[in-house]
């Protein structure tokens, strides 16, 4: 990539008739708000904002009180995300305003090596454009997994493993990014799940004559001994104490079956098979 052409606005202009160019644009919005418009498709943007236009496409931007931006036309510029007009947010440290800024001054100034120089800053600002796109296509990711967790509650033979071979993503990486979303990894999440389901099961049965296997089932767990174990390492009290609880709760002689989920990684009870 190489850059054609840069420009920065001043501070408080209004507006920028229709216009298009023969290069990819990026244009990033450093002061104030307003309306961009890109082939008839509207934006409203505030500082922060980033936008990526297509070349051959005409585009505009106005505001009430006045903006400020800077922009670049690109030569080799290849569109890092997936909508027609890609659009991202800087980080608060405006990292990527700041660096092209920089590109700005290099550009202008034209010490030795400039072009080089911008170029290698414009590589920079390409790689934080494709990881932020790669961040919010892997949270979509994690979003869809964790419907498909949630939808496969009470399937004892659903497998968390096979599963993960349907994304495009290491199964290793995949656990590392679903963890870091949603504090647990994709198996303990199905286990908590499954877990406090099944602490719910247990304290609406106490007037009822719900037995322990026909919840571990409800639960998504073929194997009641396998469930009563795990359900005493994560909660602290067995399902049938649990159970127990809740008829004398019924009595009015106790108050509650005092199980909780406790927080923290899950550990499988030696000698079984994990459920996936």
């Amino acid at each position: 990539m190489s850059v054609a052409f840069i420009g920065m606005a001043n501070p408080g202009l209004l507006g920028c008739k229709s216009h298009c160019h023969a290069y990819w644009e990026l244009d990033c919005f450093i002061q104030g708000e307003g309306s961009l418009v890109v082939g008839g498709e509207r934006f409203a943007f505030k500082a922060g904002d980033i936008f990526c236009q297509p070349p051959g496409v005409p585009h505009q931007v106005s505001s009430e009180r006045g903006f400020q931006d800077i922009y670049v036309g690109i030569d080799g510029f290849v569109n890092p995300g997936t909508h027609f007009v890609p659009r991202f947010f800087d980080n608060a440290n405006r990292d990527f305003s700041n660096i092209l800024l920089q590109i700005y001054r290099v550009c202008h100034l034209k010490q030795k090596n400039w072009q080089r120089i911008a170029d290698s800053l414009l590589d920079v600002l390409y790689e934080y454009l494709t990881a932020w796109n790669e961040t919010a296509g892997r949270q979509t990711l994690v979003n869809e997994l964790e419907r498909i967790l949630i939808a496969n509650l009470a399937n004892p033979d659903f497998s968390v493993q096979e599963a993960l071979k349907n994304y495009p993503v290491s199964a290793g990486h995949f656990r590392r990014l679903f963890r870091a979303q949603t504090g647990k990894a994709p198996l303990e999440y199905l286990i908590s799940r499954r877990i406090d389901f099944a602490r719910q099961l247990l304290e609406s049965g106490g007037g009822q004559s719900i037995r322990i296997k026909e919840v571990a089932a409800m639960a998504g767990f073929s194997d009641p001994y396998y469930f009563s174990r795990l359900y005493r390492q994560i909660t602290g009290m067995s399902p049938s104490a649990c159970l127990a609880g809740q008829h004398k709760l019924a009595s009015g002689r106790q108050e509650s079956c005092g199980s909780q989920i406790r927080p923290g990684r899950f550990q499988e009870p030696a000698g079984q098979s994990r459920p996936d």
